[in-house]
């Protein structure tokens, strides 16, 4: 008996620690009002003009708020473009991490492209990447799994993901996806999500 009860606790701790909110705002619950008139996700990185309305704060797949990312029209270059987020973070983790998980969902009707990328860095190196392109989603929640390949068996001290909206031919007007509850999984998981690739 004393056996079994052993088993499980060991089972239980390896279930807990298989994800853990490793990514700074991985969750998107945290925003910050960047003195003009729109909200930026904590710890990442607009990497556009922020007079377009490209980034918002939406319900969450867990939690309150979730990232919201758009097409929308840039008056300067006169054509629509794409928002970009990127959140770089030193990584203190000695765990090689095999996927990154999330939530995403989106109008339905959508011809863009949502890109999510992450790299991994040992300093200056680039030591493992994966990535995902999804054309057209639904307007439930679906979850996505992107495997990292590694080219070299060091750690990385350094991590970047980088969520974006390509344009696509003709650029439709007010694409948008919503993306929550980002993890990097250290073990693989028989969780009914799907992959998109």
């Amino acid at each position: 008996m004393e056996f079994r009860f052993v088993i499980l606790c060991s089972l239980l701790f390896f279930q807990v620690n298989i994800f853990t909110q490793n990514i700074p705002n991985g969750d998107f619950e945290k925003w910050i009002f960047d003195s003009t008139v729109y909200y930026i996700p904590e710890n990442w990185e607009l990497q556009n003009e922020l007079e377009f309305p490209l980034i918002k704060q939406s319900t969450g797949y867990e939690g309150q708020y979730a990232l919201c990312i758009s097409v929308a029209w840039d008056n300067m270059l006169k054509k629509y473009c794409g928002a970009t987020v990127v959140n770089s973070y030193q990584n203190s983790d000695i765990t090689r991490f095999k996927k990154l998980n999330g939530y995403f969902k989106g109008k339905p009707g959508n011809n863009d492209t949502l890109m999510i990328s992450i790299n991994l860095y040992q300093d200056t190196k680039l030591i493992g990447v994966g990535n995902l392109k999804q054309l057209g989603t639904k307007d439930v929640w679906s979850g996505f799994n992107i495997p990292i390949t590694y080219y070299s068996n060091k750690i990385a001290n350094r991590i970047d993901i980088t969520i974006s909206i390509i344009t696509n031919n003709g650029n439709l007007k007010l694409t948008t996806y919503y993306i929550d509850a980002l993890k990097l999984a250290t073990a693989d998981m028989n969780q009914k999500t799907s992959r998109f690739i």
